[in-house]
C-alpha cells in the first residue's frame, strides 16, 4: 500500500498493464473505488477527460480496456519514434546536396590551381 501511495507512475506501459500491476501491489485489502481513483489519476490529462465521461459503476477493466484505446490513439508507435529519431541523427537530403556541392567546388578550386601553375611554369620556360 505504501508503494502505491508513493507516486507509483504509468511510464510506458498500457493503461490495463498499469491497473494490473496496481491490483499485484495492492493485494486484496484496496477497496476497488480507491483502486480506480488512484489508477485514473495516474493516467495522461487526456485520458482521464474522457474516462470521467463513463459511468462511475462501469466495471474497471471495461474502463481499461477503453483507456487502451486513447493510449493507443494519443500515443505514437515505437517504430515511428524511431523513425523521427533516426531523421533527426541522419543528415537531410539537403544536407547530403549542400556536402556535394562543397566537394564539386573544392574538386574544381584544385583543377583551377593545377591549370594556374602549369600556366605559370609554360610562362617561365618560355621566357627569354
Amino acid at each position: 500500500m505504501r508503494k502505491l501511495l508513493e507516486k507509483e507512475e504509468i511510464g510506458d506501459r498500457k493503461p490495463s498493464v498499469f491497473l494490473r500491476y496496481l491490483q499485484r501491489l495492492a493485494g486484496t485489502n484496496a477497496p476497488e473505488k480507491f483502486l480506480r481513483t488512484l489508477w485514473t489519476s495516474r493516467l495522461p490529462q487526456q485520458t482521464q477527460i474522457i474516462l470521467a465521461s463513463q459511468p462511475d459503476d462501469a466495471p474497471l477493466e471495461v474502463q481499461a480496456n477503453l483507456a487502451d484505446k486513447i493510449h493507443d490513439v494519443f500515443t505514437p508507435p515505437i517504430s515511428s519514434l524511431s523513425q523521427s529519431l533516426s531523421s533527426l541523427t541522419q543528415p537531410s537530403t539537403s544536407d547530403n546536396k549542400i556536402a556535394s556541392l562543397e566537394q564539386k567546388i573544392n574538386e574544381l578550386m584544385q583543377k583551377v590551381e593545377k591549370i594556374s601553375l602549369s600556366s605559370r611554369r609554360k610562362k617561365f620556360f618560355q621566357s627569354p
